[in-house]
């Protein structure tokens, strides 16, 4: 939560604003330093003349200086990027850290004065504390580009400043992820075919990749990192957004917009179209990585409405079909919990003139400002987070909060186990990446285990386990209230076969049963070995009974 990002702010990298003089314009400067003064204490603020043609200037201001993060407040998107890029380098500070938010184009040309400075405020303040959650990138997370011809740069740069950039490229915590035991569901979901198994990691083909961010939505242990687009910086942003507009009193709408259909928004400015202010900007590079969880999380976190503003079906990424299944999930869900599903919408740019007509209504304000806030911090990455917001909107709409609803773009899964022909391999729990399905030990038994809000419906334990044939397991991508709220479930219980050498629990005995059904019957002895000692005994009973067997566990194989 974002106030408790500013009880942090002690121990925050020293961080500096600065703003494009030309903003004065639209927006009163001396109001914005007021309130950034008395809401981020700590944080310096300068103005600096023709900032947005000039980046080399921001090394003349006396906040930037020693400064470990920035954020620039613009005029627009058309600065020129490679030139900051390089300024900030020589400047110490790692590139990818600098929040740029075209003040000019989202406050200044769109609202009154008085609405436009308040909205920069907020947006400021949003934008500091990404700034905040940054954690710093490395040379894996940097691909290089050409400079686009059509890029602005000054006459001077064009002789002292290299002709390429660098865009910031997702990489794998290894210590995280969990592909040794199975899971790619990153690499299927890549448009790009950027990542890739080998030999039990998950790799990154940096020529391929262009920064969707759809990874990041994909993987459900947070297992990617993201510089300028990481789960930690989107929480914190949206977090800052939701918490500093709750006690205005006034309907909050949030408009996660993909950075293609940024341009969009700027052109409704050009043409002078007033709109709401109280639609708040977020941008992603692209939808595809923003999934229900988000939205649930923002409705749960006072959010009156959420807008997905899409890029059209010109998406590079390809992701038009998953962004309107989303959106179609969410709608029905809101609709089966009491809700008005009007409160998501999803917007395309084919349209200024219809766009701006649709951003000049305010954000549904259902009777329903006065709904309790959820005061849990965001975690846009994990499902359980999800769970509470999309329990906590149930409750909120009756008294009867029960909704199931069955759909491709879920975020939950229902994990159906049929005990018959189930051996008990627990194959499935090992394959499991999110915890969902877990084993309770017995002395005698063991268990497997079910908890609905842990469950992404990934479906790696149906892949996992060896009866899906037989259709013994089978997961159903499905959200249903009354799961997500019960705490773990236990399912059936196995007996546990004991070794006879030793004592200790050795398998199943669903398990070893099928596993003497398959043996040849006239390998008594082998079998005896592999049903009833465990793998420490077995060597012991092999001498024994074949003494011209190697005396190994190559050799007990073999035998």
């Amino acid at each position: 939560m974002f106030s408790e990002t500013l009880a942090s702010a002690e121990r925050a990298p020293k961080t500096a604003i600065i703003l494009c003089e030309h903003l004065g314009e639209g927006l009163n400067l001396d109001d914005i330093r007021a309130w950034i003064e008395a809401t981020l204490p700590g944080i310096a603020l300068e103005v600096e003349s023709d900032l947005c043609r000039h980046p080399a200037r921001l090394s003349a201001t006396e906040a930037s200086r020693g400064a470990g993060r920035l954020v620039l407040g613009l005029c627009h998107t058309e600065f020129p990027q490679v030139e900051l890029q390089t300024q900030v380098r020589k400047m110490g500070l790692d590139p990818f850290g600098v929040e740029t938010v075209p003040l000019g184009t989202l406050c200044a040309g769109v609202h009154v004065k008085v609405e436009a400075t308040q909205k920069a405020c907020v947006l400021l303040a949003a934008a500091v504390a990404r700034a905040w959650a940054f954690q710093g990138s490395g040379p894996e997370h940097a691909k290089l580009y050409a400079l686009p011809l059509k890029e602005k740069v000054s006459r001077r740069s064009l002789f002292t400043m290299p002709p390429f950039g660098y865009r910031p490229v997702p990489s794998i915590r290894e210590g995280t992820c969990v592909a040794r035991d199975g899971c790619q569901i990153c690499a299927g979901a890549c448009p790009r075919r950027a990542l890739s198994k080998t030999n039990g990691h998950i790799s990154l083909d940096r020529t391929r990749c262009d920064g969707c961010g759809v990874c990041l939505a994909a993987c459900p242990i947070e297992a990617i990192d993201f510089p300028c687009w990481s789960i930690p910086q989107l929480e914190a942003e949206l977090g800052a957004l939701l918490e500093l507009t709750a006690s205005h009193g006034e309907s909050t709408g949030i408009l996660l917009t993909c950075n293609n259909a940024l341009p969009k928004l700027e052109e409704v400015a050009r043409q002078n179209t007033p709109y709401s202010s109280r639609w708040l900007p977020m941008t992603v590079p692209c939808l595809g990585m923003v999934t229900p969880t988000w939205v649930f999380q923002a409705l749960a976190g006072g959010a009156d409405a959420v807008a997905l503003l899409t890029c059209g079906t010109d998406c590079r990424h390809g992701q038009q079909p998953v962004i309107g299944g989303r959106i179609d999930f969410c709608r029905r869900l809101l609709q089966l919990l009491g809700l008005p599903p009007d409160q998501v919408r999803l917007l395309d740019t084919s349209d200024p003139a219809q766009l701006a007509r649709w951003l000049q209504e305010a954000p549904l304000g259902e009777a329903n400002g006065q709904r309790r806030r959820l005061q849990k911090r965001l975690r846009l990455g994990t499902t359980e987070a999800a769970s509470e917001a999309i329990l906590h909107l149930a409750m909120a709409s009756g008294p009867s909060p029960t909704a199931t609803l069955e759909h491709p773009h879920s975020p939950f899964g229902i994990v159906e186990h049929s005990v018959v022909g189930c051996t008990g391999c627990l194959t499935c729990i090992e394959a499991c990446p999110t915890g969902a399905l877990a084993k309770e030990h017995a002395e005698d038994s063991v268990s497997m285990t079910f908890t609905a809000s842990l469950c992404s419906g990934c479906g790696m334990c149906e892949d996992a386990c060896p009866e899906t044939a037989a259709g013994v397991l089978r997961v159903r991508k499905i959200t249903d209230t009354a799961a997500l709220s019960r705490d773990r479930s236990v399912g059936h219980k196995h007996e546990l076969a004991t070794c006879k050498g030793c004592g200790v629990g050795i398998a199943s005995q669903a398990l070893l049963n099928r596993i003497d059904e398959l043996v040849n019957e006239q390998d008594d002895a082998y079998r005896t070995m592999l049903t009833s000692y465990c793998p420490s005994c077995r060597l012991p009973f092999a001498w024994e009974n074949n003494p011209h067997a190697i005396a190994s566990e190559e050799g007990v194989r073999s035998w």
